[in-house]
């Protein structure tokens, strides 16, 4: 099972580095025909739609991620994105939040956190990130 979850991230990767969104998607969608439980392919499948700019998919794609997989931290840092982007900051910073509860040392989620701090007008905490 291990080596069948290895061979779909490897065709994901490159169908993301390639930018074949409707690829990845299809793809994914095949892996949890025969694998519900794939948080990868959740994943894989909210970073396609995330490219999209389908941002409320992405977000439940990255949800279930989480949902499988509590402790995937690149899931809540694209929720964090997400909501950046759709310049809800309050909401992104709880998700940026709650990624650094399980890993406080993570530097990217860490910029972040303290971008969107800036957003939120939140300069001296922001400096603290």
């Amino acid at each position: 099972m291990k080596s069948e979850n290895k061979e779909f991230v490897e065709k994901a990767q490159k169908e993301l580095d390639t930018e074949n969104f409707e690829e990845l998607i299809n793809l994914s969608d095949m892996e949890l025909d025969t694998n519900p439980n794939n948080y990868d392919a959740y994943f894989f499948k909210g970073m396609a739609l995330f490219k999209l700019e389908k941002f409320n998919k992405s977000i439940k794609c990255f949800e279930m991620a989480i949902k499988i997989n509590p402790k995937n931290l690149k899931s809540y840092e694209m929720i964090g994105m997400v909501f950046n982007l759709l310049n809800d900051f309050k909401n992104a910073d709880k998700w940026f939040s709650k990624a650094l509860k399980i890993n406080p040392n993570d530097h990217q989620l860490s910029f972040c956190k303290g971008l969107n701090l800036l957003d939120l007008n939140q300069y001296n905490s922001a400096i603290k990130y």
